[in-house]
């Protein structure tokens, strides 16, 4: 065991997207066009599945060494057609002076960077889209390294921390596509948790050797944290949900992404799930929430490379756990300065049309809120505005069968925009 240690911690629940003003406008339209909506989720998340599926047959000689021209940084890259998957890192403000000085000992690990795993579209006439799928705090404890620069050092240090990512995400995507299908869903949740716990131990490196200087090698040890078993798939990042999907076989799949566009942190959870609805990435009940940051606050990435007014999402999986049952569930906002909260309804029964509804006010009781309007509205958009904001949730269609977003499969998969915006 090395006297300097690296800690990946996998940390993010939350994605983002660069908030262009194309970009916004596109969102406003597709939560008023049910018929944008299947190909909005088929065009990254069928991309992702591409690449996914091009590390999981080509291996190790698909990931590209590429220096970011924004940055100068090393990332590790891989391309598929107009799609790529992006592993970078970068520095805290104070990062070098935390590695310079070290830590009190091998065990007190203190923050000194981040990383970020990117799926970057080249969309034909359309500005190049970054979406920020996870994120990593970088930890170090042990010894100073008072010789660490921040060119010859930290070039060498980040190529380090990228190649233990790239390794991790590559024995993950081995994992769920060599995983056999199940039509369980605690099967496919426990065993995307041992493919996390196994491929953070594997990426993991014991006495690797580091250049903090020109001409000066030191060994240190790479390791992962890994997040709650509980919270899983949400914690590490969006893009593992697909990877849920790729060993779950289930007769009604609902994908649900929720975008904050306002100038508030919205605190958001999931209060609410019917029996026999299984969430396959959603914050535990009752009411964990997740925090949805303010459009503009800045992202792992750097801004340089998604711009400098992110927009935050959450994105979520639902399945039902019986073929002669539905799914339905009631998300909850809680209100905050002006913002005065939400609630969301999405009842998916087995036969007949989908039912949604929307309140721009929170209700607690969410159990109350599903008896009252779990038979809402069968329209494809709803849209509610109070004060100064405006929810909106738009799905591709209110029955039948439809293309997979995922990978063109036929089946019951629903898709689910939800939007809230703000005027100034």
């Amino acid at each position: 065991m090395a006297d300097h240690k690296f800690n990946i911690q996998l940390s993010s629940q939350i994605g983002a997207v660069g908030a262009s003003s194309t970009l916004l406008s596109n969102l406003q339209q597709m939560a008023q066009d049910s018929g944008a909506i299947q190909p909005f989720f088929a065009g990254q998340l069928s991309s992702l599945n591409q690449l996914y599926r091009t590390i999981a047959n080509q291996g190790e000689s698909v990931w590209l060494d590429v220096q970011d021209g924004q940055t100068g940084l090393p990332l590790k890259v891989v391309v598929n057609g107009n799609s790529s998957l992006v592993v970078g890192s970068g520095f805290l403000p104070d990062g070098l002076n935390v590695i310079q000085n070290g830590t009190t000992s091998t065990t007190d690990f203190q923050d000194f960077g981040f990383g970020y795993v990117n799926l970057v579209l080249n969309n034909q006439n359309s500005d190049v889209e970054v979406i920020q799928l996870s994120t990593s705090i970088l930890q170090y404890a042990g010894g100073g390294l008072p010789t660490f620069d921040l060119q010859t050092g930290l070039q060498d240090l980040i190529n380090n921390i990228n190649d233990r990512v790239k390794d991790f995400l590559s024995l993950m995507i081995d994992g769920a596509f060599g995983d056999e299908e199940t039509e369980s869903v605690a099967e496919a949740q426990q065993t995307t948790e041992e493919n996390v716990t196994d491929s953070a131990q594997q990426a993991s490196a014991e006495e690797q050797m580091i250049t903090p200087t020109e001409g000066e090698e030191v060994a240190a040890d790479f390791g992962f944290g890994v997040a709650e078993a509980a919270n899983l798939a949400l914690e590490i990042g969006v893009w593992v949900i697909e990877l849920v999907f790729q060993i779950i076989s289930k007769s009604i799949t609902n994908y649900v992404r929720v975008y904050n566009a306002t100038g508030q942190e919205i605190e958001f959870s999931l209060c609410l799930m019917r029996q026999n609805t299984a969430a396959l990435a959603a914050p535990e009940l009752p009411n964990n929430p997740v925090y949805i940051p303010a459009m503009g606050t800045p992202a792992w990435t750097p801004a340089a490379i998604i711009g400098d007014n992110p927009l935050f999402f959450v994105d979520f999986a639902f399945v039902n756990t019986d073929s002669l049952s539905g799914v339905g569930y009631v998300l909850k906002a809680q209100p905050n300065g002006d913002f005065p909260g939400f609630n969301v309804l999405v009842n998916i029964p087995i036969t007949g049309s989908n039912q949604l509804y929307l309140q721009l006010q929170r209700d607690d009781d969410c159990a109350d809120f599903w008896t009252q309007h779990h038979q809402g509205s069968d329209a494809l958009t709803l849209q509610v505005t109070s004060g100064s904001y405006t929810l909106s949730i738009a799905t591709n269609q209110s029955s039948g069968e439809s293309d997979s977003p995922i990978d063109g499969s036929r089946g019951f998969n629903y898709q689910h925009l939800i939007l809230l915006t703000q005027t100034q």
